[in-house]
């Protein structure tokens, strides 16, 4: 989708509609020494499995740095193995280079040579679906800055706090180590690094919102703010949190897993009275909405519900107070606080919003008389089934939307059909006393399908996998065989449209309908017990080292070495650089020395008064 003022030529639109998962292969390169590095690595992993061989996963500590220096002495392994590593080696040393084909044309590289150097765009990838969205950098700015002027959420910072955060970080960490509930190693790892990388806020348009609701109406659509805490003075902090959050998370009554698990839950409402009301709510901007006093109060509850002698409680919810009242990032030159909410991209951020909805949502059921028979949430989308009456509905949602000042929901009721999160949940046969509640697939508005391209430089077996994934997909969430069929017929066509064959397709799902009938399809079946160990000889993918992998590994199994014994090697690539790296630029690295009435007019007190 095109918003910006730029046209943009053939070149440029044939190479983005190839999807930004498409990997381009330009070059002849020479693949070797990038793949003599993977051998020895792979090397160095025998030799650590080896050397490690009699202690199990379970005593591995976590958070910690791995040494990634030490290597065990090559002796500990058979000599047929260290010769087989060498012989691979000198093999490498007089290889001859191997001609990668060409997937897209001269232009099209030109093209993507174009668009990343353009800066008056900014290309990005839809909030929902697979769309490829380029918006005028000015209009993307304008988005940013017309949320950030909200001086409930953000307030605008002379210089940053995160120096001033990983401090108080520290400290808190320090009395962790001294309680014994990390070790020095863990104290290491944890504690902020003396350089942090500042945050960057960046958004996802949402263009499957009505383009007549836009606050610029069809030409800029609202953006999804997230900020982005890699390698910030919390990061590693946050997956600590994380670790003891999100088990908790997963405990309550209302999470909902993924879809898969949606269907397994609504199993035990299988068949449901004909006036049953099917309802969705949404939460509004969920994250930035949650006040951080009670956020806490909230988490405090649920530790006091499910304790464990384990969990450092209140150092642990000092430390999320600390992260979430230190989330400063930084955006076109300026430094901005985050003062309400927690931001998506913190690791924590999920399991934290989901803790504050179960307290908020087991408050106000118990004030009600009437409450639905089934209630699930997976994040801020809720599914509900109600039997009393559309008036007294409408008064339970009235007094949801106010018992918590700062959530507020957006609802959908239906007597009929209903969709939630990629399916849509129907009464099989709406006039009867009791019917049936089935599934199917539900494709959203900005659904392009766009899976992978057949052109792009992945492995063969990578498409056939693809597309076998998507109909086992799409035939769990099918109640009905008919609309398992309508929706593969609807996959094919845009497969189709990015080189798919139909002969491929049609063979990918004749076999697997044959799976189906003679019950061999995996996931169908118990799994068997597995006690061989996995080694993945990890290497990124390249067609002249895909043959010298596949050899070697062939090689290595037919030693029947017993220190290879109980182990299974496999191939696993590592993927080249695709089009969204090469292109994709939402967190902006240059500025601009501008004022901010530039961009918000008309959003701007400060402005305005000027």
């Amino acid at each position: 989708m095109n918003l910006s003022d730029h046209i943009l030529t053939e070149s440029e639109l044939s190479v983005l509609s190839k999807g930004l998962n498409f990997i381009p292969c330009f070059n002849t390169k020479d693949y070797t020494s990038a793949l003599t590095q993977d051998l020895k690595l792979f090397h160095r992993r025998l030799l650590l499995n080896k050397y490690f061989e009699d202690e199990g996963d379970g005593n591995r500590e976590l958070f910690v740095y791995p040494n990634r220096e030490w290597t065990p002495n090559h002796n500990i392994l058979d000599s047929s193995i260290n010769k087989g590593f060498k012989q691979c080696y000198e093999h490498l040393r007089h290889h001859q280079t191997f001609p990668c084909y060409h997937n897209i044309t001269i232009e099209e590289r030109q093209a993507l040579k174009s668009l990343r150097s353009n800066r008056d765009i900014v290309i990005n990838v839809a909030d929902k679906g697979s769309n490829v969205v380029i918006q005028n950098t000015s209009d993307y700015k304008t988005e940013i800055y017309r949320q950030l002027h909200c001086s409930h959420h953000y307030l605008r910072i002379t210089e940053p706090i995160y120096p001033t955060t990983a401090i108080k970080l520290t400290k808190i960490l320090s009395r962790l180590k001294r309680s014994g509930f990390i070790t020095p190693k863990q104290c290491t790892y944890l504690t902020p690094p003396p350089d942090p990388r500042p945050r960057r806020i960046y958004t996802l348009p949402k263009i499957h919102k009505p383009p007549n609701e836009w606050f610029f109406p069809s030409k800029i659509p609202p953006g999804r703010p997230i900020v982005s805490d890699i390698d910030s003075e919390s990061y590693h902090i946050a997956e600590y949190i994380n670790h003891f959050l999100q088990p908790l998370a997963s405990r309550q009554a209302s999470h909902i897993k993924d879809s898969f698990h949606f269907l397994t839950l609504l199993k035990d409402c299988h068949y449901v009275p004909s006036h049953t009301l099917l309802i969705t709510l949404d939460v509004d901007s969920m994250y930035t909405n949650i006040d951080n006093t009670q956020g806490l109060r909230c988490l405090r509850r649920i530790f006091d519900t499910h304790p464990d002698p384990a969990r450092p409680d209140d150092l642990l919810l000092d430390l999320i107070s600390v992260s979430l009242s230190g989330n400063d990032f930084l955006f076109d030159g300026v430094y901005w606080l985050q003062n309400s909410g927690t931001a998506m991209g913190k690791i924590f951020a999920p399991a934290y919003a989901n803790l504050f909805m179960t307290v908020i949502e087991q408050d106000f059921f118990l004030t009600r008389s009437f409450i639905p028979f089934f209630y699930k949430r997976y994040l801020d989308d809720i599914f509900m089934l109600w039997n009393h009456g559309l008036p007294c509905l409408e008064e339970f949602i009235a007094a949801f939307n106010g018992f918590c000042p700062s959530i507020k929901f957006k609802q959908l009721i239906d007597p009929v059909s209903v969709d939630f999160l990629d399916v849509t949940v129907f009464k099989h046969s709406p006039l009867a006393p009791q019917t049936l509640l089935c599934t199917k697939v539900h494709f959203k508005v900005t659904n392009t399908l766009q899976l992978l391209h057949r052109h792009s430089f992945h492995p063969k077996h990578t498409f056939a996998g693809i597309v076998r994934s998507q109909i086992y997909r799409y035939y769990r969430l099918s109640s009905n065989i008919e609309d398992f069929h309508s929706t593969t017929s609807i996959l094919f066509k845009a497969l189709r449209r990015q080189h798919y064959s139909a002969r491929f397709l049609l063979l990918i799902k004749e076999r697997f309908m044959r799976d189906i009938a003679s019950g061999t399809l995996i996931g169908s079946r118990p799994k068997p017990h597995v006690t061989a160990q996995i080694l993945p000889l990890v290497t990124t993918f390249h067609l002249g080292s895909n043959s010298v992998v596949s050899c070697f590994i062939r090689e290595l199994r037919q030693l029947d070495s017993p220190d290879l014994a109980g182990t299974r090697i496999v191939t696993a690539y590592r993927r080249n650089t695709n089009i969204a790296e090469l292109v994709v630029r939402n967190k902006l690295s240059f500025t601009s020395v501008l004022d901010c009435r530039d961009y918000l007019v008309l959003l701007c007190m400060h402005c305005i008064m000027l």
